[in-house]
């Protein structure tokens, strides 16, 4: 529906068998581009202009400062402390009745990061420490000392290209 010409759009589809039949092929014909499996799907929300999301990646993208919006969540499905729980308070939905373009503007003009900072605390408490929380963590469970070495996290990679 958007026009190719003014806009990339660009599907993550989980790694195990994703959806098929007439409506993808439709859709990658009318120019939809698909992240391969090499591709890092955290460089995809760092370029994005705007995210639709059903709930896999959202609260994520929360963090890159771009527009969510939810499509296909459904509230019976969310956990009800999660991350994904505090983006569907107010995150605007997409509608399937309305053209996608004036959506994404209505979003992108209502967009107000302030009302995403309960999402962000879900994520975490500690920005940029998960790697050293998780592993002391999983150290302490297995009953075991860390070595003295800390590894290090490597940066996101650029984008994948896909022209």
């Amino acid at each position: 529906e958007l026009p190719a010409e003014e806009y990339r759009v660009i599907a993550l589809f989980p790694p195990e068998p994703g959806p098929g039949g007439v409506g993808l092929a439709d859709c990658l014909r009318g120019g939809l581009g698909v992240l391969p499996p090499e591709g890092d799907w955290r460089a995809a929300l760092v370029a994005a202009d705007w995210i639709i999301d059903d709930g896999a990646v959202g609260p994520y993208g929360v963090v890159t400062g771009a527009s969510v919006l939810l499509s296909g969540v459904h509230e019976a499905d969310i956990a009800p402390d999660s991350a994904l729980a505090e983006l569907a308070r107010v995150a605007p939905r997409l509608s399937p009745y309305r053209p996608i373009e004036s959506q994404l503007h209505e979003a992108a003009a209502r967009h107000r990061p302030d009302l995403h900072r309960p999402v962000l605390e879900r994520i975490t408490s500690e920005p940029g420490r998960f790697n050293r929380n998780m592993r002391s963590l999983l150290y302490r469970h297995l009953g075991l000392r860390q070595p003295l070495s800390i590894p290090t996290t490597d940066p996101v990679a650029p984008p994948f290209r896909l022209d």
